[in-house]
Parts: structure tokens; sequence; C-alpha cells
């Protein structure tokens, strides 16, 4: 949905420097209506609720290996700075986290 917003704004394919995402679980779907719009991101912001997202049937693995496989490297970014990912504790785990994930 993202992609046809930004074309109906006369906006494709334009390069974007940040984008932040959090929709408590759902930023799977919304980030698939944003593939063309991906491909021209630097950074992308996003919450990993890994228990939201299989409240709503989602693999919360999707959202990584989508990301991934678009050319996107996550960090969890806390206060304290980025960390590497551990995927399965955070999968375990019933809190949310934020990402950060750069095309390195």
């Amino acid at each position: 949905m993202l992609d046809k917003f930004l074309q109906e704004l006369g906006h494709e394919g334009e390069s974007v420097k940040f984008l932040k995402i959090d929709i408590e679980g759902y930023e799977y779907p919304a980030l698939l209506g944003a593939e063309q719009t991906l491909k021209n991101t630097s950074v992308v912001l996003s919450e990993f609720s890994p228990s939201a997202m299989k409240k709503i049937g989602q693999d919360p693995m999707d959202l990584v290996y989508y990301l991934q496989g678009l050319g996107f490297t996550p960090a969890h970014f806390e206060a304290s700075g980025l960390s590497r990912c551990d995927f399965a504790s955070m999968i375990r785990s019933q809190r949310a986290f934020n990402l950060l994930w750069r095309r390195l």
C-alpha cells in the first residue's frame, strides 16, 4: 500500500533515507506493500513484536527473512546502543523490540 500511496502522490522511485514503522505486529503485511519503496530505502526502524505477530497468525521470522532478502541487516536498537539480534531469544520473549535495518 505504501508503494501505491507514493505512486499516487508522484513520488514513486524516489530515494527514502529513513522509514519508521510501528503498527503492533502488522509490520510484515504492511511492508509487503512497500517492496519498491524499500528497494530505495537506506534505513528502516521497525518494531519487532513476536507475540503480537503470532496472535495474528504471522511467523515473526517472515519479517526478518523479507527484509534480509531486500538487502537489509538488522541490529537491536536500545538506549545503550546497537547490538546483534538474537532472534531465538526475542521470539521466546513477550516484549517488543526496536530493530534498525540498514544496508551495509
